[in-house]
């Protein structure tokens, strides 16, 4: 979880409840981690790289303002979710609908096949990584802002 994508930690999930309150980490990666620390591609120790990332369970869409009203993002996430289960989507606080759809178990061509097919209606093309962080549900922007669950489907997890 981060407060910024240059500030986060890597714990486990009951650690962190423990000692934080996650609201105050407005970011969060959208794969679990499986170790602490890992290498980055130009072979620094991080608590975020691809080397310590887990199994993907979700990809996370999400749509800028410049690609749309809100209403239309919504209408966008509705259409993707006939490709692959959408679990969550949460308002930025600003500008954004990010879709969480389940991909647990799904071979990696394909989640690549429909990530490409989001990004042809106008999705952010970061969202890739399955390290790329995302706006964590309802969790707070630094300006103080809510990032709001608009939908969620936990019978899809």
């Amino acid at each position: 979880m981060g407060e910024t994508v240059y500030k986060f930690i890597t714990r486990p999930l009951s650690h962190l409840i423990k000692h934080y309150p996650l609201e105050t980490f407005p970011l969060v990666t959208q794969s679990p981690m499986v170790q602490q620390w890992g290498i980055t591609a130009d072979g620094k120790p991080s608590e975020r790289s691809l080397t310590n990332i887990g199994q993907r369970k979700f990809q996370v869409v999400e749509f800028d303002k410049d690609k749309g009203t809100l209403d239309q993002q919504a209408a966008i996430h509705w259409h993707l979710a006939r490709f692959a289960p959408l679990v969550l989507v949460v308002f930025s606080g600003s500008e954004s609908l990010h879709g969480w759809y389940n991909v647990v178990g799904e071979a990696e061509a394909d989640v690549t096949r429909f990530f490409k097919y989001a990004t042809s209606l106008g999705a952010d093309t970061p969202m890739a990584s399955p390290i790329q962080m995302t706006r964590t549900p309802n969790a707070f922007r630094d300006n103080g802002t809510r990032q709001t669950v608009n939908y969620y489907n936990p019978s899809l997890i």
